[in-house]
Formats: structure tokens, C-alpha cells, sequence
């Protein structure tokens, strides 16, 4: 019962902070890999992370991909950190 307290509690804190403006930390310029210079442009793939993770999780995927498809450009953007109530509040 006390935890279910705690995750409440920071939950509605969370909620004040996102309505004052203050939920969420400024995220980074995105990481773009690709494509290989003198290689024409031909498509673009998106790299969305999950939660905790960041852009530079998936670089070396992003590399690995880049080499074998040397017109394709790799997005990697780094989403805003922000307390969430399955780690109690904290980021």
C-alpha cells in the first residue's frame, strides 16, 4: 500500500511540474548517420529509443545499417528526460 502512496504522490508532482513547465529536460540535437559521402540521398529511417535510453544506444546499429545501405540517412533523436511514475518519479 505504501508504495502505491509513493507512486501517487510522484505522479501528481510530475503533473505540476509538466503545467508549470518544468517536466521536461531540453533534448539534444538528434545524431544523423549518413549517407556516405558522394552516395546520393535515397530514404531515411527514424531511430525512436524506449524509455531510459538515448540516441547514443543505438549508434553503432545506426553504423552498422549505414554500411550496408550507403544512401540511407539514420535520424537517431534523444527525447526530453522526464520523472515518470513507473521509476517513482525519477527519470
Amino acid at each position: 500500500m505504501r508504495w502505491r502512496l509513493a507512486v501517487r504522490a510522484a505522479a501528481t508532482e510530475t503533473r505540476a511540474r509538466v503545467r508549470a513547465g518544468r517536466g521536461a529536460h531540453t533534448a539534444s540535437a538528434p545524431l544523423v548517420v549518413g549517407p556516405h559521402a558522394g552516395v546520393e540521398h535515397e530514404n531515411s529511417v527514424v531511430f525512436l529509443h524506449g524509455l531510459g535510453d538515448t540516441a547514443a544506444g543505438f549508434e553503432a546499429v545506426a553504423h552498422h545499417w549505414s554500411a550496408r545501405m550507403p544512401g540511407t540517412r539514420f535520424v537517431l533523436p534523444t527525447a526530453p528526460t522526464r520523472p515518470v511514475s513507473l521509476n517513482f518519479g525519477h527519470p
